[in-house]
């Protein structure tokens, strides 16, 4: 027969969770990438090739880039890098025709 399980009545907030909060592991996200509080174990901050300001640059330029492809009902799209001379270029290719019609 199953175990019943007896639930605590006039429990806080943080008495209900502390279990869950104290077993928490979180998953890297995409986020974490650009999270700069967070040490990296691969390269440290004198290693980075990027610097901060860079980064912050380069992620403005590519979500005003997804903002211009959804408004022009583009939503799946993949970026293409090439190297010309001293540029390097990201170019977005949009993967298929009939995923990416415009939602109305």
């Amino acid at each position: 027969m199953a175990k019943k399980i007896k639930i605590k009545k006039n429990l806080t907030d943080e008495d209900m969770l502390a279990s869950y909060i104290k077993n928490y592991k979180a998953e890297p996200s995409f986020e974490d990438i650009f999270d700069d509080t967070k040490p990296d174990s691969n390269l440290s901050q004198k290693e980075s090739f990027l610097s901060n300001e860079l980064r912050e640059k380069i992620s403005k330029a590519l979500l005003e880039l997804k903002i211009k492809l959804y408004n022009d009902g583009i939503i799946d799209f993949d970026i293409k890098v090439t190297c010309e001379g001293h540029q390097v270029l990201l170019t977005a290719v949009p993967l298929s025709e009939k995923r990416n019609k415009k939602i109305r």
